[in-house]
């Protein structure tokens, strides 16, 4: 046995041992139908990779972009699945009440992380069925932060407003700034005039503000 297939099989056993369980009440939401959306991925296990060789414990994973403190994921449990388990960044969600045939909202905003996440689907029963757990994955969405969440210091929001002012002063016509980071809104401004000009390129003194 190779050793990438030996780790693998032994990450696989921690997680299933080691990690605990979130309350299924908590976190998952039984719905009619799938929401409309562009999904960022989408795939179907058992074997979603069909791979057979020594990334075989990877047929259970997959890996997908996300910012800590949100969203949701969700799962269509097809008519013959009995049971399965699964985690999220090795945090084990409590599967229990995803019965076969239903399709749900699994809230994972108290274990997503930023960056790369990994969901691993596994143990599935019966085991020889095809696609008896379907994973649909959305695009993570912008969230409003402060700049406190930055990390950015705030004296350097003072210095670009002074710079961008001083062009503005010089001739330049307007400026906006925004600044997303780890998924969150952490700082939006305007400068200037929405209309700085007119057509025979003389100044507006007088105009309605960008911001």
């Amino acid at each position: 046995m190779s050793s990438l297939r030996r780790s693998a099989i032994i990450l696989l056993i921690l997680l299933a041992l080691c990690t605990p369980s979130f309350s299924a009440q908590r976190t998952i939401t039984q719905i009619n139908s799938l929401p409309l959306a562009d999904w960022q991925k989408t795939v179907n296990f058992p074997d979603w990779r069909g791979k057979v060789d020594d990334t075989l414990a990877l047929n259970s994973m997959i890996s997908f972009n996300f910012w800590h403190g949100q969203g949701k994921v969700y799962l269509k449990v097809s008519d013959k699945t009995q049971r399965f388990n699964m985690f999220i960044n090795g945090t084990q969600i409590n599967t229990s009440s995803m019965k076969a045939g239903g399709t749900y909202a699994v809230d994972i905003s108290e274990c997503s992380i930023d960056g790369i996440n990994t969901i691993q689907v596994s143990n599935i029963e019966p085991y020889n069925q095809k696609d008896a757990v379907s994973l649909f994955i959305p695009y993570p969405v912008i969230l409003e932060g402060t700049l406190k969440d930055s990390g950015i210091r705030p004296e350097t929001f003072s210095l670009i407003s002074d710079i961008i002012n001083a062009d503005i002063s010089n001739g330049f016509t307007s400026a906006q700034l925004a600044i997303i980071r780890n998924g969150r809104l952490v700082y939006s401004n305007a400068w200037g005039k929405v209309n700085s000009y007119n057509q025979d390129g003389t100044r507006i003194t007088k105009g309605r503000n960008a911001h």
